[in-house]
């Protein structure tokens, strides 16, 4: 699989914060609005540095032909007897 990092940007926000929650879903000492800190850290902060927050995007057209090879795989084969 193939990873692009790249810069954050307005649109990845959303998708961002699913990550956040889904981070902290299950622990115990968690308010379940970690997401909102970051919110407030991106909007608020005069200490948030843009090019610092990342994300990781797979490729999707290299990954689709991964899994259509592993597909391919784990089909039974035809015997030739």
């Amino acid at each position: 699989m193939i990873i692009t990092i790249r810069n954050e940007r307005a649109e990845d926000y959303t998708a961002t914060d699913q990550v956040v929650k889904s981070a902290f879903a299950d622990m115990e000492f968690s308010d379940q609005k970690e997401h909102e800190l970051v919110s407030r850290i991106r909007k608020d902060s005069g200490a948030f540095i843009p090019e610092l927050s990342l994300v990781a995007i797979p490729s999707r057209e290299r990954d689709r032909g991964a899994y259509s090879f592993i597909e391919n795989q784990n089909q039974p084969r035809e015997s030739k007897h």
